[in-house]
């Protein structure tokens, strides 16, 4: 069997005859001046989250890096971008109630720490040259270390990914 082969039979067995739609979105988390809010801040929120849901902290090697709860996850990217996952569902009107619901949450929680969502594909500060990817810091999980090392030696724009990047993903 060919490569195409193996990679075609791969998607078929994925095959379902439920029909749902799924969304991520990544925000950076920025006060007036594009700051992007610092890892205790947003473990802060994580923990708001977890009460208002009755969710579940993620935590790894001690980090929290997350929180799960009925209708969505959050977890946290390498520079501290967070993504919401919301659960799949049968229409868009479900999935914009979700949302809404997550940022009711979110926008009270962070307006009173001075800071707000940015939903841009590219760091506005990085954008505009006034900042450099590696000026972001990482948030402490391991994994991000290693692939930041790798990226140092792999290209110019690895960093940029991982530090000065949100990005929109649908699953249909």
């Amino acid at each position: 069997m060919k490569n195409i082969e193996k990679i075609c039979e791969y998607f078929k067995s994925g095959e379902t005859e439920n029909q749902l739609l799924g969304l991520e979105l990544e925000h950076f988390i920025c006060n007036d001046k594009m700051s992007v809010a610092p890892y205790d801040l947003i473990c802060d929120f994580l923990n708001c989250v977890k009460s208002h849901t009755q969710g579940e902290l993620y935590v790894v090697d001690g980090q929290v890096l997350g929180v799960i709860c009925e209708d969505y996850s959050l977890s946290l990217e390498p520079a501290g971008q967070l993504e919401v996952s919301i659960t799949p569902c049968e229409n868009i009107e479900e999935i914009e109630k979700i949302y809404d619901d997550f940022k009711q949450i979110s926008e009270k929680f962070w307006s009173e720490k001075g800071y707000k969502f940015i939903r841009r594909g590219l760091h506005p500060l990085v954008e505009n040259g006034t900042k450099a990817p590696n000026e972001f810091p990482l948030i402490p999980k391991k994994r991000y270390e290693l692939m930041d090392e790798c990226f140092k030696t792999t290209g110019r724009f690895g960093q940029h990914m991982m530090r000065a990047t949100a990005s929109t993903q649908i699953s249909i």
